[in-house]
């Protein structure tokens, strides 16, 4: 499938790029990242580790004395496939140009085996979760190593389509999901996987990925239209609500139209990737845009939210 951003009045055949979903989060006084932290990762790091800290004493304290709250990047992302070295590379280089925090990942075709093929010095800790038998579907979280994330438990199914990380980040609890859902029973998919997340969730959530469906078909697509039921749409979107989950680009564009999805089949743009945080930080929301992806086969969208008091629950 071929993915595609535009903003309202320039449809047109470029060929749309992959979907990205980029979430940049100010957490003052919550997430704290060190302004001049560099941490140096050893050339023999594993999947789900972070190198230790080999600055000392020293740097700690001045890391901590310089501390500021810096942006929290988040992106989500379809990368329809990364066993090609060059789009790995494509990936990793944008992620470190975005100074991106935390990726969700979906559809990366990488068996267990090779996810490590998606880690280098500044993104060290990832998890994923991969098809049992076929290099298909597939999603991953990478996190920055400056992040200093101290994992507790993680929750992923055995087909690649999601993965659930949770644990702290300057003493606050997070849950960070990546979801991808299947091309048919999307609605069924989603509700099942949603109620999970909701017992495994503890802290503040961030939930990305790509749902295959419009949420609000007249205004996430360029026709009007979904071939998905109305009323399957509407159970997932009262699951949505029930679990307090906004959607975030649509939070802070209430009236607007963009797309990220081309379906030739269809004829048809929508934007079917999203990132949703709970209601709660719906308030500190500062800024979203999507933006497109050259390396890729979705384009991006670029949020800027600001959660600067948003506190773990």
């Amino acid at each position: 499938m071929k993915r595609k951003t535009h903003e309202i009045g320039t449809l047109g055949p470029t060929p749309p790029p992959e979907h990205t979903t980029t979430l940049v989060l100010t957490l003052s006084g919550g997430l704290a990242l060190p302004s001049n932290s560099v941490t140096q990762a050893p050339t023999n790091y594993t999947t789900h580790e972070r190198p230790p800290d080999h600055g000392g004493r020293r740097r700690r304290a001045r890391d901590a004395e310089n501390t500021t709250t810096a942006p929290f990047h988040i992106i989500t992302q379809n990368c329809r496939g990364l066993n090609a070295p060059e789009k790995r590379s494509h990936l990793l280089q944008d992620l470190k140009h975005r100074r991106v925090s935390i990726a969700l990942l979906q559809e990366t075709h990488l068996r267990e085996a090779d996810t490590h093929r998606i880690q280098n010095k500044h993104y060290t800790t990832t998890y994923h979760s991969s098809h049992q038998t076929t290099r298909k579907a597939g999603v991953s979280i990478l996190l920055s190593t400056n992040l200093q994330f101290t994992h507790s438990e993680t929750l992923k199914d055995t087909d690649g389509r999601y993965i659930f990380v949770k644990g702290t980040i300057a003493q606050r609890t997070y849950t960070f999901a990546s979801v991808y859902a299947p091309n048919t029973n999307q609605v069924k998919f989603l509700r099942r996987t949603l109620l999970k997340l909701a017992t495994f969730t503890e802290g503040i959530l961030i939930l990305g990925g790509d749902l295959n469906l419009p949420l609000d078909p007249i205004a996430d697509t360029s026709t009007g239209h979904s071939t998905i039921a109305q009323t399957a749409i509407r159970r997932l979107r009262r699951t949505l609500h029930d679990l307090r989950l906004v959607d975030t680009w649509r939070a802070l564009h209430p009236d607007s139209r963009n797309y990220i999805h081309y379906s030739t089949l269809h004829k048809r743009y929508s934007r079917i990737d999203y990132i949703f945080i709970q209601q709660e930080g719906l308030t500190h929301l500062q800024k979203a845009d999507i933006k497109p992806t050259p390396w890729a086969d979705h384009n991006r969208n670029l949020y800027t939210p600001r959660l600067s008091h948003l506190q773990a629950h």
